[in-house]
């Protein structure tokens, strides 16, 4: 594969809205982006130099295989305009050096695609992977059929025929809940950089990737206190969070100098989002907390707390991207769970 000499790679630093500093690398300056510093590896380490030699594979010819149809989905605005974890997870699917599509059908000839028998082939790959993970092999055939679609509407394929493959993994959380005596159990084993993890996802319902980029910014006086206003990473929705009094105590606490809501034991921001649930998961065991609590576990929480502080089930729908029906749905399972706590909860909500 031809090399290109490692001086012409182009570093570019930028700080974000929120204060956070990253540094882009493109192969060459005007050429295409193969790293930014908060992708989750380092700098120089073998990932790093496999997203640098995929990016190179741009100088091979790629006329008439797939890769070229890679190539061109990596570079279009549908995928620029992807949440930065979105980008990552496709990237990783693609690159991967031994498992990912470009390995798999980079080489094979884009008519190969427009062929119905690809889809025996894909789901046999996919079965193959499933041996290992079921949610993994879920994911990388729908990034496939993702670029496959996108290549049938800008007419570099005749047709998808890996629309609708049917998903392997299912999973039903709805009832699986942080409970108050849970909540407390946590807090009492965890220091308080990892308690205060917890008790934001259970006060806002935010996903990790928001929790991790909350900062000083987003917390806005209201006529009633204060609230969180911020643009989600998933869907791009601006939303509207009442500040409640726990909450409100993990704040006040903050140093003068930290900027961002959660930091790590170092008093720095957590780099990757992925490091806050892990965090949870490990003093969750040290509690002697049932394994099948996960941090993203505490929305259906977080909705029950948030109905209480009065917003409406539409607003929590809203900013939760759920339904109305499913978001009442999810409170009404939380509540009768915890009717201890929560009987005014069930009548106030048979009002609505």
């Amino acid at each position: 594969m031809p090399r290109m000499n490692v001086k012409h790679i182009h570093k570019v630093k930028k700080t974000l809205s929120g204060g956070k500093i990253v540094y882009y690398h493109y192969a060459w300056r005007g050429g295409p982006q193969f790293y930014r510093s908060d992708d989750g590896f380092t700098e120089s380490g073998p990932e790093y130099w496999a997203c640098y030699n995929n990016i190179l594979k741009d100088l091979i010819p790629a006329q008439g295989y797939f890769r070229q149809i890679l190539i061109a989905f990596l570079k279009s605005p549908e995928f620029a305009k992807l949440a930065s974890r979105s980008q990552k997870d496709m990237k990783r699917s693609i690159s991967h050096p031994t498992q990912g599509i470009d390995h798999r059908f980079g080489e094979a000839p884009i008519k190969a695609f427009e062929d119905p028998r690809i889809r025996q082939i894909a789901y046999a790959w996919r079965d193959e992977k499933a041996k290992t993970s079921l949610r993994g092999a879920d994911m990388i055939i729908t990034h496939l059929g993702t670029i496959l679609s996108w290549a049938t509407d800008r007419n570099l394929l005749k047709c998808n025929n890996l629309l609708n493959m049917k998903k392997l993994y299912k999973s039903n959380r709805s009832e699986i809940y942080w409970s108050e005596a849970e909540i407390l159990q946590f807090q009492n084993v965890s220091p308080k950089y990892v308690s205060n993890i917890l008790t934001v996802a259970v006060e806002t319902g935010l996903r990790p990737g928001d929790l991790a980029l909350l900062n000083k910014s987003h917390i806005q006086s209201a006529t009633s206190g204060y609230r969180i206003v911020m643009r989600t990473t998933k869907r791009g929705r601006v939303v509207s969070i009442p500040v409640t009094n726990e909450l409100y105590k993990v704040i006040q606490l903050m140093p003068k100098d930290q900027f961002q809501v959660l930091v790590s034991k170092t008093g720095l921001p957590f780099q990757d989002s992925s490091s806050l649930g892990k965090l949870v998961t490990r003093y969750r065991r040290v509690a002697g907390i049932r394994d099948e609590l996960r941090l993203q576990d505490c929305r259906g929480t977080a909705a029950t707390k948030l109905f209480k502080a009065n917003l409406s089930v539409r607003e929590i729908a809203t900013f939760m991207g759920w339904t109305v029906k499913n978001a009442a749905d999810m409170i009404e399972i939380y509540c009768s769970m915890h009717p201890e706590d929560n009987s005014d909860v069930l009548i106030r909500l048979k009002s609505h």
